[in-house]
């Protein structure tokens, strides 16, 4: 605990015990000569009488944060008193005492700056609720918010913003969320939530959740959403969005937590709440294809969603998992440096073949199997040579293929088939020399998840090691027209 968490939790244990209470003098003044107070704060820039007031009522608490080891007795007290006047002033609040909601807006300005970044509703005792009143306005208030495009002052924006924020706002009515996942890293560090919004939020998912819900369904905006999104914890993230039945909403919040890097910022009870939010999603097909579109297009940026991704498909419906495989991109990567997209696609599969049954695995198996025997590496699709073998981000479904779709007989049949198919392109003429080792690399490719199954079936995530036809070793010839170095050789072994 940090010394300046120290000190709030000190001041906090203050505030509840029985004491002096002393409210914003100077904003409730200033508050009072506004017509809508709210707009009116949220309008500030600190030069206005409102900005002087709150320098005038909180500037002592921003010393404090600066040298919290020289906090004296009278501006801990002074705190206190503070924090007081806000318990006080929520749990007996009424809407008809307060009708231009002049304490209301005091109150949430006060919170942000007495609390410890948003944590004072947070570690508030259940006893301290604000009365329903307050929470039932607060909640209106977090629901009409609305945002309005446009440049700044009596500027025009430029020609290129001005398309942007048009395509960003017609792809977040019709609800494309690839193409929001796609735009939104370029927004949000200017659609940041204000410190209002984030006090109605921290208020609401403290003592009145279901408020919270119905704030949250409706928001019409993405940043809006975000905004909201950005003010609760991954847990709350997650139960908002199990509990909404807004896809805005629903989106939002699983693309908030699965871009974050650190594994360890998802426990085991938001992973297997991220499982069921899957599941609830993929329960429609169409928003099930918007979240693959969005999610599964470049799957290393959302490198939380795999595992959990995987375990909901072993739950949901088996259109839902066939559904995923069509929508990775097959795009050949060579063996080395690694490739952590098809990483994350292997994870998020070996997650799946841990907890579906035997005829889920084979149903999904197949069908990728098909695909990927479909595609076969054909260059004539991808427009590209081959100059070395690759992989596919399917590997792990195909190799499962091979090990628990076929017998050893038809794995052996599989591998003599593509050995006839090596000695027919020895024999065929090529119209250039690329063509004829692309050609070789192709076969070389589709050669090794089931060389991999038939020989060294220790893992299931291909490595680095390469199988050929032949023993290189023996075969001088065939090192030379493979193009292999000594050092790099894999023979396969019975």
């Amino acid at each position: 605990m940090t010394t300046i968490q120290s000190l709030f939790a000190y001041v906090l244990a203050e505030a509840l015990r029985p004491g002096p209470m002393a409210g914003p003098e100077a904003l409730l003044a200033a508050l009072e000569a506004k017509e809508k107070p709210l707009e009116a704060l949220m309008r500030t820039e600190g030069a206005d009488a409102i900005g002087m007031a709150i320098e005038q009522d909180f500037d002592f608490l921003r010393h404090l944060r600066m040298e919290p080891e020289a906090a004296d007795s009278e501006a801990k007290g002074r705190w206190a008193a503070l924090i007081r006047w806000v318990l006080a002033t929520t749990k007996d609040w009424k809407q008809s005492e307060d009708a231009r909601m002049k304490e209301l807006v005091a109150v949430l300005m006060t919170c942000s700056r007495c609390s410890n970044h948003a944590q004072l509703w947070h570690l508030l005792p259940e006893k301290n609720a604000p009365s329903v009143e307050f929470l039932e306005t607060v909640g209106k208030f977090a629901a009409k918010r609305q945002i309005v495009y446009g440049a700044q002052g009596s500027g025009r924006l430029p020609i290129w913003e001005s398309e942007f924020i048009d395509a960003f706002q017609k792809a977040d009515v019709a609800g494309d969320w690839a193409e929001i996942a796609d735009m939104w890293p370029r927004l949000e560090y200017v659609a940041r939530p204000d410190l209002l919004s984030t006090e109605m939020v921290c208020c609401l998912a403290r003592f009145d959740f279901s408020e919270l819900v119905r704030a949250a369904d409706a928001l019409p905006q993405c940043p809006l959403v975000m905004a909201l999104v950005h003010a609760l914890s991954v847990g709350q993230q997650l139960r908002l969005a199990i509990a909404s039945s807004s896809e805005r909403v629903r989106f939002c919040c699983a693309f908030t937590i699965t871009r974050r890097e650190d594994p360890a910022e998802l426990s085991a009870d938001d992973e297997a709440a991220l499982s069921e939010l899957l599941i609830k999603v993929a329960a429609s097909p169409e928003e099930w294809r918007k979240w693959l579109a969005a999610f599964n297009t470049y799957p290393l940026r959302y490198p939380l969603l795999h595992r959990p991704l995987g375990i909901a498909l072993a739950h949901a419906n088996h259109e839902a998992a066939l559904a995923y495989i069509d929508s990775i991109k097959l795009r050949p990567t060579p063996l080395t440096p690694p490739d952590a997209c098809r990483a994350f696609i292997s994870d998020c599969l070996q997650a799946f073949s841990e907890q579906a049954s035997l005829e889920q695995r084979q149903a999904v198996w197949t069908h990728a199997h098909r695909r990927w025997l479909d595609w076969r590496f054909d260059t004539r699709k991808t427009d590209a040579n081959l100059f070395e073998v690759h992989r596919l981000p399917l590997d792990f479904a195909v190799f499962s293929f091979v090990c628990e779709c076929m017998s050893s007989e038809e794995r052996e049949g599989a591998l003599a088939k593509l050995q006839k198919q090596f000695q027919e392109v020895e024999l065929a003429w090529y119209p250039s020399e690329t063509d004829y080792t692309t050609e070789w690399n192709r076969l070389l490719s589709i050669f090794q998840p089931y060389a991999h199954a038939c020989y060294r079936a220790e893992g299931t995530l291909l490595d680095s090691r390469l199988y050929f036809p032949v023993d290189l070793q023996k075969s001088l010839y065939h090192r030379i027209i493979y193009r292999v170095r000594e050092s790099s050789t894999h023979p396969v072994s019975g």
